[in-house]
């Protein structure tokens, strides 16, 4: 089953940063969490919910919410949401990554 990962766009200024859920899940099941490591993601446009930008969430094959800090050093490398995609320290358009990790202080790391 698929999972849908979003900016905690329920409260902003939650130490709880990102939202997750079963793609068949209404959006008022998204479980908020402090980190979130996923797998095979595609950014995708949502009618449902906020997203990164107002209507981009993380679609992913698998998905995992989390109370502790993940092992970094598979983090990847930093991507930045301009208000329309994800891009890359060097500005490339990111639209799919291998895998994903969104931190507690708000980071975004993929591997593309």
């Amino acid at each position: 089953m698929a999972k849908i990962i979003s900016p905690n766009y329920r409260n902003r200024s939650s130490q709880y940063k990102w939202l997750i859920r079963d793609e068949s899940e209404p959006i008022e099941a998204a479980k908020a969490c402090k980190r979130i490591t996923a797998e095979n993601v595609k950014f995708v446009a949502s009618r449902e919910e906020s997203g990164f930008g107002c209507y981009i969430v993380g679609k992913a094959d698998q998905a995992e919410g989390h109370d502790f800090q993940p092992d970094r050093s598979e983090q990847g490398s930093a991507l930045h949401f301009n208000g329309r995609y994800f891009e890359d320290a060097k500005g490339n358009a990111i639209q799919a990554v291998d895998s994903l990790m969104l931190n507690d202080d708000g980071t975004i790391f993929g591997k593309v």
